[in-house]
């Protein structure tokens, strides 16, 4: 048989976030950019202070610090926001697989369903359904 395809970030259940209770994202992006508070605030044109606060929730952001934060970590705005804000962000390796199936013609993209259906949790009856409907109405 040939290999068995797994996407590790696929099978990462919510409960399980680095970002899991953050009132936002800001930080967990910074770690990931591997730039220290002092550098994201100075190329943003901000105090250290109210940067840290702001990753703490200690004081709310603007959408135009968010926008200045989001190109300075080259993410989007969206990305910033917490999980609840934003329960479908995608991490780096999930937009680097995105990334990879646009490059593509698009071909690629029946058979990446085909794949997805194949491995995502099986849901019992819920499943079966839809093809019991099918073959009696064919």
């Amino acid at each position: 048989m040939g290999d068995i395809l797994f996407l590790p970030v696929m099978a990462r259940k919510p409960s399980q976030k680095p970002t899991d209770g953050l009132p936002n994202r800001i930080r967990y992006w910074r770690l990931q950019r591997g730039l220290t508070i002092n550098e994201v605030a100075d190329i943003i044109g901000m105090n250290r202070t109210y940067l840290t606060r702001m990753e703490t929730g200690g004081r709310n952001v603007t959408i135009e610090w968010m926008d200045r934060i989001a190109r300075t970590l080259d993410v989007s705005v969206a990305d910033l926001l917490n999980d609840k804000q934003n329960p479908y962000a995608l991490d780096d390796a999930e937009k680097a697989l995105i990334d990879r199936v646009r490059a593509t013609d698009g071909d690629i993209l029946p058979a990446l369903s085909a794949v997805a259906d194949t491995i995502r949790p099986w849901r019992g009856q819920a499943d079966v359904l839809p093809f019991a409907s099918q073959r009696k109405a064919g």
